[in-house]
């Protein structure tokens, strides 16, 4: 199974600039996290310029937008009620909708319909770190969206759990 892990060192308080590394430990790009109060996302390539942003949808909801630098939707992610367990999908349009599961609290995956991974996300919090370090890895299915999609949606999962709770 082939995979590609990105990596990126949280902001304190979710505003500032972090950058996105390669498993290489090499910068591919820099994540620009807005306020809390708006709780969104900008994906900005080296050069600065915008290739993705994703924020909610209104103030008070729990829809989690993606939209292309030019402000195009690409696609929305929902939490989806269950009695028991976290669900997440997010639907692509055309593409089509892809459900994330949790494996532990703070560990989850994306995949196709037909269960084909599509991406990893992990908190690597460790016990004395205040800031956490999180990966995303991209599996063989990856190419069903883009990797800027595959890591803010899979930001947008913490985004979504962080406002439930606030």
């Amino acid at each position: 199974m082939v995979t590609t892990t990105y990596y990126y060192k949280s902001t304190l308080f979710f505003k500032g600039k972090a950058e996105l590394k390669n498993g290489n430990e090499e910068q591919i790009g820099i994540l620009d996290f807005r306020d809390e109060q708006s709780l969104g996302v900008d994906v900005l390539d080296l050069d600065g310029n915008l290739l993705l942003k994703a924020d909610f949808l209104a103030y008070k909801t729990h829809d989690w937008v993606v939209r292309d630098g030019s402000g195009n939707w690409i696609g929305t992610l929902k939490l989806e009620p269950t009695w028991f367990a976290e669900k997440y999908i997010y639907d692509a349009g055309n593409m089509g909708s892809f459900p994330i599961t949790p494996k532990k609290s703070r560990h989850f995956k994306m995949r196709t319909s037909d269960g084909m991974e599509i991406a990893e996300f992990y908190d690597k919090r460790r016990l004395f770190r205040a800031i956490p370090v999180y990966e995303i890895k991209l599996g063989p299915a990856y190419d069903n969206i883009s990797k800027w999609e595959a890591i803010v949606v899979m930001i947008g999962v913490f985004y979504i759990k962080f406002r439930i709770k606030s």
